[in-house]
Order: C-alpha cells, then sequence, then structure tokens
C-alpha cells in the first residue's frame, strides 16, 4: 500500500532522528552534571578547610594570650602557625581546582547552547506513485527460466549418473548380442502376471504385449534356422527382472504357432513354471537327474497342443552340481531329437552358479534386462561369467521396454481402432 508504505519510512526516519538527539542530550547532560557534582564537592572541601583554618587560628590566638613564663606557650604557637600554613596551602589548590572544574563546566555549557544537529529529515517520503524493484510476472518468468535450466542440469546429471539399460542399444553393448525382442510394460511388473499368451483380455496394451511375445518367437525361430539351434537357457542378472513369466509367454507363443515345445522348469530353488503354466507333477527334473532311470517327467500342459512341462521335481540341496552333470547334457540331447525348440528356466545368474553350471550344454543362452533397473555393470558381469563358463549367449530380451510408450501408443490404437470400424 503506498500510503503505508510512506507512513513507514516517515516513522522509521523520525524515529531514528530522536534516537540520534536523545542519545546527543544524553552525553551533554551526563557531563555537566558529574562537573556541576564536582564543584559542588569542591565547595564542601573549601568550606570545611576553611572552618579548619579558623579553628588554628583561634588556637594560635589562645597561644599568644599565656604568659611569658608558660613552658608550653611557644610550642602551642608553632603547632597552630603549622596548621595556618597546611589549610592555606589546601584552601589554594581547592580554589585552583574549582576554577578549573568551573572553566570546564562552562565550556560544555556553552557547547551545548551551540551543539549542531545531530540529524533531521530533510525531506520526508511521499506516497509513491508505482511499486519500485521487479514485476512480478518479470520475477515468475525469471523463476521459471531459473528452474528449467536447473531441472535441465539435473537431468542431464542423473541421465549421465544412471547406468540402467534402459534401451537396446545399452543392452547389445553390454553383453555383444542382439535384442531378440522387447516387452513393453504391464501389469505388476511385467511378473507374477499369469500367461498372457493364454488371457482372453482384449485391451489394446494387452494385445501390443502378445504382439511383443510373438515377435519374439519369430526372431527366435529365425535364431534356430541361421544357428541350427534348438535348445537355449533363459535367464537374467538379478531376481525379479522376469525371466520365468518371459520363458512361459514365449513358449506358449511357440506352440500355438504349431511347433513342439519342451519347457525345463530348472530353477531348482524358487521354481515358478509350474505356477504359470497350470501343471502340478510329484516326479520333475531334480529325480531325473538323480536318477535317469526316472522316465515319467514330462507332464503335457493342458489346452496347449505340442507344449510339455518337465517340472522341477524335489528341491535338492545341490542343484548347481545337477544342472552340470552327464545326465542333464544326457536329457537335453533327447529331447533335442524329439521337440522343435526346448526352454530352459533358470535362475539368474548372479545370484547362483546354476545358470553358469548348464550354460555349456545348450546351444545357446537367452539374457532378460528388466529396462527399469538392470544395470549396465551387471550385464557385463552375466556377460563375463557365462563366456568364462563356455556358455554363448545369442539374444537378449529387453523386458518393461517404456519405447513405444506415449505417441506411439495413441497411434496404434487408432489404427486398431479404425480397422475395427
Amino acid at each position: 500500500d503506498a500510503d503505508n508504505a510512506a507512513n513507514l519510512v516517515n516513522l522509521v526516519a523520525q524515529a531514528f532522528v530522536d534516537r540520534r538527539e536523545s542519545a546527543s542530550l544524553e552525553v551533554y547532560n551526563t557531563e555537566i552534571q558529574a562537573l556541576t557534582n564536582a564543584v559542588e564537592g569542591i565547595r564542601a572541601d573549601i568550606a570545611e578547610a576553611t572552618t579548619s583554618l579558623g579553628a588554628a587560628q583561634s588556637d594560635r590566638q589562645r597561644a599568644f594570650a599565656l604568659l611569658v613564663t608558660n613552658p608550653t606557650r611557644q610550642s602551642d604557637i608553632d603547632a597552630a602557625n603549622e596548621q595556618i600554613v597546611s589549610f592555606n596551602q589546601t584552601l589554594q589548590v581547592l580554589r585552583n581546582d574549582q576554577s578549573q572544574v568551573n572553566e570546564e563546566l562552562r565550556d560544555w555549557e556553552r557547547s551545548l547552547a551551540t551543539r549542531p544537529i545531530t540529524a533531521e529529515i530533510l525531506q520526508p517520503a511521499l506516497p509513491p506513485d508505482s511499486p519500485t524493484g521487479l514485476s512480478r510476472n518479470l520475477l515468475i518468468a525469471a523463476g521459471f527460466i531459473l528452474g528449467s535450466l536447473l531441472a535441465a542440469a539435473l537431468a542431464f546429471t542423473l541421465h549421465r549418473l544412471d547406468r540402467t539399460a534402459r534401451g537396446s542399444n545399452e543392452v547389445e553393448a553390454a553383453l555383444g548380442t542382439t535384442v531378440l525382442g522387447s516387452i513393453p510394460t504391464y501389469g505388476f511388473g511385467n511378473r507374477r502376471t499369469g500367461v498372457l499368451m493364454l488371457g482372453e483380455t482384449r485391451s489394446h496394451k494387452m494385445q501390443r504385449v502378445r504382439e511383443a511375445y510373438r515377435r519374439l518367437r519369430a526372431s527366435l525361430r529365425f535364431l534356430q534356422t541361421t544357428h541350427d539351434a534348438k535348445s537355449f537357457i533363459v535367464t537374467s542378472a538379478r531376481p525379479g527382472e522376469g525371466k520365468s513369466s518371459t520363458v512361459a509367454n514365449v513358449a506358449v507363443a511357440s506352440a500355438q504357432a504349431g511347433s513342439s515345445v519342451v519347457v525345463i522348469s530348472a530353477d531348482l530353488r524358487r521354481p515358478r513354471q509350474e505356477l504359470f503354466l497350470g501343471v502340478n507333477s510329484n516326479v520333475g527334473l531334480s529325480d531325473y537327474l538323480a536318477d535317469p532311470s526316472i522316465s515319467n517327467i514330462m507332464t503335457p500342459v493342458p489346452n496347449i497342443p505340442g507344449l510339455v512341462l518337465i517340472s522341477s521335481g524335489a528341491l535338492p540341496p545341490n542343484p548347481g552340481e545337477l544342472l552340470g552333470s552327464a545326465n542333464f547334457r544326457k536329457l537335453i540331447e533327447e529331447l533335442s531329437a524329439q521337440f522343435d525348440t526346448i526352454i530352459i528356466d533358470t535362475p539368474p545368474v548372479l545370484s547362483t552358479a546354476d545358470a553358469s553350471s548348464c550354460s555349456s550344454l545348450v546351444d545357446g543362452v537367452i539374457v532378460v534386462v528388466d529396462g527399469q533397473r538392470t544395470d549396465t555393470d551387471e550385464l557385463l558381469r552375466v556377460r563375463t561369467t557365462l563366456e568364462r563358463a563356455g556358455g554363448t549367449i545369442v539374444g537378449a530380451v529387453l523386458n518393461k521396454d517404456r519405447a513405444d510408450d506415449g505417441i506411439s501408443l495413441r497411434r496404434d490404437r487408432y489404427a486398431y481402432e479404425r480397422g475395427a470400424a
């Protein structure tokens, strides 16, 4: 408010003037009062010395009045003269001090009467016609620009520090192989949501996911044709990156295309394929590896012709040794003669040594990468670990890929809806 601003400035200025004036007067008054008190004290001392001098003079007169024959007469006269001389000297000193103090007191009184003004208001504040300083719109614009620059700098810094393999280029550079397929984000983190290839949901998002698995199936079939490969290990760097759901969905997609597929639930620590494919079996892989005479370990998956599951069986205490044994090699060779595709679900490479133990027994290893949290350094460790064990990485699957989200999703939806119409 303009009037309030002017009043506030005038009040502050007047308070400053009053304070300076009061401080100046206090200095003079304090000094004058001290000198006045000093003068009064000297006057009291002069009066006391004068009284003492009169008493000494009276004593001397009494001594003179004594008889000449009085033995104490002369001594009394001498003592009285000494006191009179002393008191006269004291009075002289006191009168000189009184004169000096009176002169100093008059100087301070003259200075007080002629002292300059310590502070004054030269010009009172008037209500302004317009606000001073930067306008609000300018401050908002400057804040927006500064915030944008800081946000860009922060985003650039985080991007440079982020080692997550979010795109195909990062995955291919880290693993030294190609990305066979990219699965878009869906559901609860692309895991523990069932086999989407068996679902009947016709939402656009689920259709995109199914098409992604069909493209992965086509890439796998091309890989089999060009590399004469049938058996594949599917693994990941860490748990929870979607390897088991990828195995189940690509196996179903391949069976739906007419291929004969066998899925081996070789994750003998946390088996998931039985839950995904809805198969319950008391006898499985661990039982066969312990006793190769067991023959009834393959169980057809209900309602999916051409798809067979070899369940994990009882969880053994030494899964790494079983998966690297000659019995497992023999099993893979026998299955290669019976099926078009063998897909083996194994534990993560960096969590256990199981995948490394059997990586040299198959035609290739497929690594599932979580596009939201898998670090490129972890992928480099996966590559090194598998190569040292004699395994060959033939491809990767980028899970939770967000590259096709946004405008492309709306374009795809529009195309599907227009075609349906």
